[in-house]
């Protein structure tokens, strides 16, 4: 199972509550924390969690996704072969 850190805003929107409580949920839950290079604190996700929120990530619709990386064919290039 990967390793999923969010910041605590990101933990936030899958927990349903602001960072404050999301930060205070992951210490009281135990997560790991570590500051990062760009100065935000992430936690790492439970494996429960982790699956949620890949979960959550694969049934978000099409116009939330983020763009894929240049170097994976997309769908439509696929059958052109």
């Amino acid at each position: 199972m990967p390793q999923i850190w969010l910041t605590y805003e990101e933990a936030g929107d899958l927990f349903g509550c602001d960072a404050s409580t999301a930060r205070d949920r992951a210490i009281a839950s135990g997560y790991a924390r570590r500051k990062c290079s760009d100065g935000q604190t992430r936690i790492k996700l439970s494996l429960s969690a982790a699956h949620d929120y890949m979960m959550a990530y694969a049934n978000r619709p099409e116009s939330q996704m983020l763009p894929a990386h240049p170097a994976v064919p997309r769908e439509r290039d696929r059958t052109l072969n």
